[in-house]
């Protein structure tokens, strides 16, 4: 047998395909654990028997169901799912992954069921994460208690990245249709538009009584708040259930550009924005158009977003680092590591005693990104190279000197930086991406949230290029707004606007030495600037 399952995400087929299996293993999952008339079934470790889930105390039932299923149950028949691109050859993508992981980690008992690959946007070398079905459910079932129930879901991201494959898992967990929009061949508003409009249709008829097998989704969720959504919630829309969908930021301001395509974004009940950053500008159109906009921070190694406004999803935690800057995430929903890469698993997964943190609450709150605050961090985007960062002074926790004796929890120590204000996460960018000019550490983040702000400015990117004499010398590049009636605008006008309109808000190290015009800006994954890309294309030339 096969260690793996390569699953195309081309055809509405595919994708379908790709839905079911995943409604077939959570359904297996649940059998594992959960025996007839709603009996916990013990280890396969210990003796043979039921114990009778009201014999148990709700604290032993949650703890049974955060356990890693892998711990418990090895699954030696089943094939790891690996979801690819349309584009990829099976082959060719089955003998990488056969010379990547030692068949002594095949994944098949240490609670591995996908395979989700990164992008490698910046260090050009992706990673093989490896997830359990009890990490992605509960995920899915946080996301729900956030957004206020389960409702159906419309697909507008590729199926083989982990913003996806969640739009999938949640349809599955709340037993709804996924309604695909996605086109390989790029994004279009008006097909995206006339899909959301059938399910919203659809969500008007839909059975809000109905639910799905509370037993066997809650007994695979992995401890995410202990509780099934159970029926469909009816939308303030007066639909028997909401309607959902999830964007990146390039999608946003494209269907913004569209008449229909707003319309039919303001009409759904929650529109999730997420791989990579949006500024406040973006997001403050969006909500001016009527679109419900819930901006959301995760990636691979935590099945997708676990931050939703800044705050963390019920049952996750958050902090920062106080010496880097680096933000820690930890929760039921944490990938099990990197397949082929025990030496980084034990690197980015580690344990922490539980009272160092405060554990996230379900509230939600207002938008909370980095934008938002654009120049005041910019203000404080330089800092002398080696020095604490004052954003990384933030911390959600007591001290780390606090919870001697407590129960450790796990932890992913994230390759982003950021800090913490009043209980809210503001992510800064990745620790990679910080420039060192003239010794002096410059965050690119508030810098573009900074050009975004700027009606002159479609798109932008500040990026570090060599220089002999500062090491390196911060750079902006930036794609010119459209001017409709105006034709051609003089690009030296332009770009004189611009740096008047820095040096304004700037000074010292963060404030861009050069300015640059394209008409496009490399993207890698679902909507992430290529960085790297662009750093060596502007070196070239």
């Amino acid at each position: 047998m096969s260690l793996f399952r390569i699953q195309r995400t081309q055809s509405a087929a595919q994708i379908e395909e790709f839905a079911q299996l995943l409604a077939r293993r959570m359904s297996a999952d649940a059998s594992d654990v959960v025996g007839r008339g709603g009996h916990l079934r013990k280890p396969q470790t210990s003796a043979p028997g039921l114990v009778s889930r009201s014999s148990l105390s709700a604290e032993d039932v949650a703890r049974a169901q955060a356990r890693s299923l892998a711990k418990q149950y090895l699954r030696p028949s089943r094939e790891i799912i690996v979801p690819i691109a349309p584009h990829e050859d099976t082959r060719e993508v089955a003998a990488n992954l056969a010379r990547r992981i030692p068949a002594r980690a095949s994944g098949r008992s240490v609670g591995v069921d996908m395979v989700l690959r990164t992008s490698g946007s910046t260090t050009g070398t992706g990673k093989l994460v490896g997830v359990s079905m009890d990490a992605l459910v509960a995920s899915a079932r946080a996301t729900h208690k956030r957004l206020g129930g389960a409702g159906i879901w419309v697909l507008a991201l590729p199926a083989y990245h982990a913003a996806g494959v969640q739009v999938l898992v949640r349809a599955a967990v709340a037993g709804t249709r996924v309604f695909n929009a996605y086109k390989e061949g790029g994004f279009d508003p008006q097909h995206l538009a006339q899909v959301i409009d059938a399910a919203c249709a659809a969500a008007a008829d839909c059975d809000a009584g109905s639910s799905f097998d509370d037993d066997a989704v809650s007994s695979c969720a992995g401890g995410a708040g202990g509780e099934a959504e159970g029926a469909l919630a009816a939308d303030a829309a007066g639909r028997a259930c909401p309607v959902y969908t999830s964007l990146v930021p390039t999608q946003l301001r494209r269907a913004l550009d569209d008449e229909q395509l707003r319309g039919a974004l303001a009409r759904l009940d929650a529109v999730l924005i997420g791989g990579a950053a949006a500024d406040a500008q973006l997001l403050e159109q969006a909500k001016a158009a009527g679109i419900k906009v819930v901006t959301t921070y995760g990636m691979s190694e935590t099945c997708g977003g676990c931050v939703y406004d800044g705050q963390p999803l019920p049952g996750v935690s958050m902090d920062v680092d106080q010496a880097t800057g680096a933000i820690w995430l930890s929760g039921p929903m944490l990938a099990t590591g990197y397949l082929g890469d025990e030496e980084r698993t034990r690197r980015c997964f580690v344990s922490r005693p539980q009272a160092q943190v405060a554990e996230g609450t379900s509230d939600a709150g207002g938008t909370a990104s980095a934008a938002e605050s654009a120049e005041a961090g910019a203000a404080g985007a330089g800092t002398e190279a080696g020095a604490t960062s004052p954003g990384s002074e933030a911390r959600a926790g007591t001290g780390s000197d606090a919870g001697a004796g407590e129960p450790a929890r796990r932890w992913f120590i994230t390759s982003d930086r950021g800090h913490i204000v009043d209980g809210r996460l503001q992510v800064l960018g990745r620790l990679d991406d910080v420039i060192i000019s003239g010794g002096i550490k410059v965050e690119p983040g508030p810098i573009e949230a900074l050009l975004a702000l700027n009606p002159l400015v479609s798109e932008c990117a500040v990026v570090g290029l060599p220089d002999l004499q500062w090491g390196q010398v911060v750079t902006a590049v930036v794609v010119p707004a459209s001017m409709p009636g105006l034709g051609r605008v003089d690009e030296g006008a332009i770009l004189a606007q611009i740096r008047v309109y820095l040096e304004q808000k700037l000074s010292g190290a963060q404030c861009p030495k050069q300015v640059l015009l394209a008409d496009a800006l490399p993207y890698k994954g679902i909507g992430k600037v290529d960085r790297r890309a662009l750093a060596q294309s502007l070196a070239r030339a």
